[in-house]
């Protein structure tokens, strides 16, 4: 499958509007990542502007059923992974990582995920046959861990 930056972007009357949407879909990750909305606003968004990273959607009905944030430079990373409530599954996080894979050229990349949510990935993992790699207590909260997977 090809796939370019371009067709993956949501398409929005301005930039502002654009990261906006798209951070509405993903701000209940501040519930498990602290300053997540600095993250993406001070990273993410210049990132995906200079090309660092990429913001991939999945669209159905005019609205967004999915985002994936990839890093593509130094660790080459799926970031984050979200699927709005009214798509959890129907297949729109499995055509988010197969977007992510072609972009990043492999599909087995590194990512993490909280405690909290590997139960919601593990089928996912185990279909993808990701192989954790390492588990990091209290990097991001205090008595929580970090799960690390495809690590090189």
């Amino acid at each position: 499958m090809e796939v370019s930056r371009s067709t993956l972007n949501y398409k929005s009357s301005t930039y502002s509007s654009y990261y906006y949407d798209i951070y509405k879909q993903l701000e209940s990750a501040n519930i498990f990542y602290p300053q997540f909305n600095k993250w993406y606003f001070q990273k993410v968004v210049p990132d995906d502007i200079f090309g660092r990273r990429s913001i991939i959607t999945e669209m159905r009905d005019g609205e967004i059923a999915g985002v994936a944030i990839i890093k593509l430079s130094e660790e080459f990373k799926l970031s984050t992974l979200k699927v709005s409530d009214n798509y959890v599954n129907s297949g729109i996080g499995l055509k988010l990582f197969e977007k992510s894979f072609t972009l990043l050229d492999t599909d087995k990349p590194f990512l993490t995920v909280s405690e909290d949510k590997l139960v919601e990935f593990k089928k996912l993992f185990k279909y993808y046959n990701f192989k954790l790699t390492s588990v990091h207590p209290n990097l991001y909260r205090n008595n929580k861990k970090e799960y690390f997977f495809n690590e090189i």
